[in-house]
């Protein structure tokens, strides 16, 4: 039996304003409910936050990243770490400084954390990729065995096929720095996959 859903591809957010690029859906786990069962972040000034407990009807929370700067910030991602000081971490992309960004140049991946899963998230000064040229998109995936992957895309620009992909490499338990060498995961293999020829 087909189930015929209204709202099929209405917006997220129909705020005209409000970028919903890079969007990170997380189920928040039972007894960390903050108050909703899903939460979604994406790209924008403050990264907005949504929650849902149908993954329909969506409620706009507010913002999820405390800032004061003005510096170009995507891909939220959260990770809750349960036994935590802080126990949401949320890792994203800065490009360095403000103002027109420069293509893909310095853009790094960031750690902040929060007491709550809708924050507001602090930045904690730890960068995770700072000899990189480029890393956005990040996405972290805890093991059986504890163990904490770090998936993000990054540009290849040292030998061919040039271009964006993905690479990977470990992380601490708490997120906070990378523990073994970055890993190529899948290199460029489209025309699409190259920002700037020069």
């Amino acid at each position: 039996m087909h189930v015929r859903v209204k709202r099929f591809g209405t917006p997220l957010a129909p705020e005209p304003d409000v970028d919903q690029g890079d969007p990170f859906l997380l189920e928040v786990p039972v007894g960390a409910r903050d108050p909703f069962r899903y939460l979604v972040y994406v790209s924008g000034a403050g990264f907005p936050v949504y929650g849902s407990d149908n993954l329909v009807e969506w409620t706009r929370i507010g913002s999820s990243l405390a800032s004061d700067d003005e510096a170009w910030s995507w891909a939220p991602c959260v990770t809750h770490l349960p036994g935590a000081a802080r126990p949401w971490a949320m890792l994203y992309s800065r490009a360095r400084g403000t103002g027109e960004v420069d293509g893909h140049r310095e853009h790094r991946i960031r750690r902040a954390d929060s007491l709550n899963p809708t924050g507001p998230f602090v930045d904690s000064g730890e960068v995770l990729t700072a000899d990189l040229d480029f890393a956005i998109d990040p996405d972290v995936r805890l093991l059986p065995d504890r163990t904490a992957m770090l998936t993000f895309a990054t540009d290849f620009v040292d030998s061919e096929p040039y271009g964006t992909g993905l690479a990977q490499a470990p992380l601490d338990p708490e997120l906070r720095r990378l523990t073994g060498p970055v890993r190529p995961v899948a290199r460029p293999a489209a025309e699409w996959q190259l920002y700037d020829p020069a």
